[in-house]
């Protein structure tokens, strides 16, 4: 993996605007897979606050000690516990939607990545060698003393192949 990197990525500004073209189209299909999750989310807890406000008014006309009562109530009970839920993780998500746009590198950090990949990750620390390796690589396998292979995260992946077949550079593996 540092021999990989020794030598920079070799990425240009032109590559950068390949990365970036490519990073706005992963971009824009995930938010659209994570609003289409949101409005599903959402519907599910309309569903469920309906279903909420109808056995709160049920169950004033029940004997308290009655099984109806009792069952209705533990229902209640559950379903204030999803609509807690759902809440949550309609929050989430939208929080989640908002940050997506940031995860696009500038073409200065771009470019010092692809220039200084190999220095920056033989010199840092555990934090800043996760940090490069979780923005470069999507699966590392891994021997008792080495990487045995590695497999490039999007769009680097593509950048890189393209540059190969251009250069003649070798594979990697």
């Amino acid at each position: 993996m540092y021999e990989f990197l020794a030598d920079g990525l070799g990425l240009t500004e032109k590559d950068y605007d390949k990365y970036k073209n490519q990073m706005v189209q992963i971009i824009n299909n995930k938010k659209t897979q994570m609003l289409q999750e949101l409005h599903g989310i959402e519907g599910t807890l309309k569903a469920v606050t309906r279903e909420l406000r109808e056995k709160a008014l049920q169950i004033i006309s029940y004997d308290k000690e009655s099984t109806i009562h009792q069952v209705n109530s533990s229902r209640i009970k559950e379903l204030e516990d999803s609509q807690e839920d759902l809440e949550e993780r309609i929050l989430k998500l939208r929080e989640a939607t908002k940050n997506v746009d940031s995860n696009v590198l500038s073409v200065e950090e771009f470019l010092n990545l692809s220039e200084n990949a190999g220095v920056i990750v033989k010199a840092g620390d555990a934090y800043v060698k996760d940090l490069i390796c979780r923005l470069i690589f999507l699966n590392l396998s891994v021997g008792i003393d080495e990487v045995l292979s590695y497999q490039l995260k999007e769009p680097f992946d593509t950048l890189l192949k393209i540059k190969d077949i251009h250069t003649g550079r070798g594979k990697r593996t």
